[in-house]
């Protein structure tokens, strides 16, 4: 009986020590963003109208969110859920979705994690000008400006995250898109070898079966170093479609191009942080055997997406703050060509400016701040070697803010102006312009 005891006595003190260890590990944060907008006036329609959502999508409902974590030294879960999914219930699984992982040596020399969604930020660009409010200054999301407008640029415009998963976006092309390409599950492999070294790989699948292919163009493969005292350089590859495509069968869709993705951030200047990031996206040559009236005669469908060059710069001087940042895009990009035999003919698209700078001065508990937002792109050239005149535009919008900063969030409100775009294009879904009072609340529990 005293064997039983002392054996019953060694377990609970055995299982005790372990439910601490892992109820250490436990621990919730969470993050979310409302917005009401009272009043906005369509300028070009003269119209007044009011709505509430989220910044990012009109569509959406006010986004609440919770992640509960758990973790040892060895292994660890995540399960994050949130309120903004609008595909039906109200509730639905949020950006890092449900996730576990595994650390073999009980450190990161190694790490492997599952996950239905994933998103890993340790590469992406140090510098962004999405704050929310910018999608009123000038979101294509949010009004649906055509014109290939640009949302506002987050981090991924300079050097993309790890993203992945179920739901998102479905083309990598996208400033905001929180997964690149959606495909299935997520199996993330991640490293830091050395100190300041981080090296990522990850695939996404369905499981139990799923063309090898179709999982290549889903890979992302990326390699960051943090130089002591300089900057941090990153490289990354994102698949896609590239090389030529001669499959009839084959789902192609030149949105999804692979691409190769270059940054580095300069940080030896205190409170300045200089980031600068390149695209280059493969071309395709996509073989079409259906466009040709020659019997015998293949015909190539060439698509190249060209060079994307993205710049930002944040700095800061006692409470005055100034965040910038830039975007050349589509540069040397091709709409297309078809050789017939060895016939070539093909246009080129005009290439897109992106500008935004916020300076923002704090007041205590207060924040002000100024936004604004250019964009132009210039005409595409045709295939016949003339210019298109009417593709070319240019929009500008501006906003004034002030935040109240809270406890865990903040208060914000202001008013923004975007006139019509500057274009020969015609039609309301373009040439409208806006003025918004919108009012953001935001929470922040990490």
């Amino acid at each position: 009986m005293k064997k039983l005891l002392f054996v019953l006595m060694i377990f609970v003190l055995a299982a005790g020590s372990v439910f601490a260890d892992l109820a250490s590990g436990l621990f919730v944060n969470a993050w979310g963003r409302g917005v009401f907008v009272p009043v906005w006036y369509d300028t070009t329609l003269r119209t007044f109208n009011t709505g509430s959502g989220v910044s990012w999508d009109p569509n959406n409902r006010p986004r609440v969110d919770f992640r509960v974590n758990g973790a040892t030294d060895f292994v660890g879960f995540t399960v994050h859920v949130n309120s903004e999914d609008t595909t039906g219930g109200s509730i639905a699984s949020g950006d890092n979705g449900a996730q576990l992982w595994v650390r073999p040596f009980g450190n990161d020399l190694l790490r492997l994690t599952v996950a239905t969604h994933l998103q890993n930020d340790t590469l992406r660009g140090r510098v962004g000008t999405d704050t929310g409010f910018e999608n009123f200054v000038m979101g294509e999301s949010m009004f649906g400006l055509g014109g290939d407008a640009r949302d506002p640029l987050n981090g991924n415009a300079i050097f993309t995250r790890f993203a992945g998963g179920r739901t998102g976006a479905a083309s990598n092309e996208s400033n905001t898109s929180t997964y690149p390409w959606a495909a299935g599950n997520v199996f993330f492999l991640s490293s830091s070898p050395i100190e300041g070294m981080f090296i990522g790989l990850m695939l996404q699948g369905a499981f139990p079966q799923m063309d090898f292919r179709e999982a290549w163009r889903h890979v992302q493969i990326g390699v960051g170093y943090e130089i002591p005292g300089i900057g941090f350089a990153r490289v990354q590859y994102v698949g896609g479609f590239m090389g030529r495509e001669n499959d009839p069968l084959d789902m192609f869709n030149p949105a999804h191009r692979a691409r190769f993705e270059a940054a580095f951030a300069f940080t030896a200047i205190e409170d300045l942080v200089l980031d600068l990031g390149i695209k280059y996206w493969a071309p395709v040559e996509l073989i079409n055997r259906f466009i040709s009236t020659e019997v015998g005669v293949v015909a190539v469908e060439r698509f190249f997406r060209g060079v994307d060059i993205a710049f930002g710069a944040s700095y800061r001087h006692g409470d005055l703050n100034v965040d910038f940042m830039a975007q050349v895009l589509s540069i040397g990009a091709h709409t297309g060509a078809r050789s017939h035999r060895d016939e070539l003919t093909g246009g080129a698209d005009g290439a897109h400016l992106v500008f935004n700078v916020i300076p923002s001065f704090n007041l205590g508990q207060h924040t002000v701040g100024l936004s604004a937002i250019l964009q132009s792109r210039f005409a595409h050239t045709n295939r016949d070697g003339t210019v298109d005149e009417d593709s070319a535009w240019t929009r500008f919008g501006v906003g004034a803010w002030g935040r109240l900063n809270l406890a865990g969030g903040s208060l914000r409100a202001g008013i923004t102006w975007t006139p019509p775009a500057r274009t020969n294009l015609t039609g309301p879904a373009f040439n409208r312009g806006f003025v918004t009072i919108p009012i953001i609340l935001e929470y922040a529990f990490f």
